[in-house]
């Protein structure tokens, strides 16, 4: 058994360092008393290497096939951008694996972002306006309802974050009354879905968002 001069206790663990205070431990390895839980990374480690060493080598195929057939247009960029934005997704849903519809919010505002920054970057050609932002934010609200649904979440557990991409949707037609749109389905779409959906919130759940809302702003 090993022992912290520090917490002045005895640990029964092969760690090299106290869990209270993270003091050096003195004494022989012992067996742990409690199994010790992997963490996501290492439970699915060879995944994320061949993911990891995948990404690589699509990068690298991408640079290499764009200097060698068409070094004039420099699209290659663009498609490390594409798989960089890949893997902060993919971090961003590992982390905030346990809030479910936060991180389903903050994946479509980051989506979202992320597109609005690769159309700038391009010239701006408006597409993230004219399709992006309206499909991303009618699936985000789609798939949180299901998820709330599948996973019988209470309604203090999402209803923010549900209003707040229902909002999101209705946000969307302002840039259609500004003439930013040229495409105006989606945007129509997506703001028609985002009222009814804010409607039926109201109407069926109009107490837990009060609550919600008083609890959260302290009202």
């Amino acid at each position: 058994m090993k022992h912290c001069s520090k917490c002045k206790l005895d640990v029964r663990t092969n760690s090299e360092v106290c869990p209270l205070c993270q003091n050096k431990l003195t004494g022989e390895n012992e067996e742990a008393m409690y199994p010790t839980i992997p963490t996501i990374y290492k439970k699915f480690e060879l995944f994320f290497k061949i993911f990891f060493m995948a990404s690589i080598g699509l990068a690298v195929v991408c640079v290499a096939t764009n200097l060698m057939f068409s070094p004039s247009n420099a699209w290659w960029p663009f498609a490390v951008f594409g798989i960089f934005c890949i893997w902060l997704s993919v971090f961003h849903i590992i982390k905030r694996r346990k809030n479910i519809p936060k991180t389903i919010l903050t994946q479509a505002v980051i989506s979202a972002v992320l597109c609005v920054i690769w159309d700038f970057w391009t010239g701006w050609h408006g597409w993230s306006i004219d399709f992006v932002l309206p499909i991303i934010f009618t699936v985000a609200m789609i798939g949180l309802f299901i998820v709330a649904r599948c996973l019988k979440l209470k309604e203090q557990e999402y209803i923010m974050h549900f209003t707040t991409i229902v909002v999101f949707c209705i946000i969307t037609v302002i840039f259609y009354a500004l003439d930013i749109t040229n495409i105006v389905i989606p945007s129509i779409i997506c703001f028609s879905s985002g009222i009814i959906t804010l409607a039926a919130l109201i109407i069926f759940d109009g107490k837990s968002m009060k609550e919600e809302l008083r609890k959260r702003f302290h009202l």
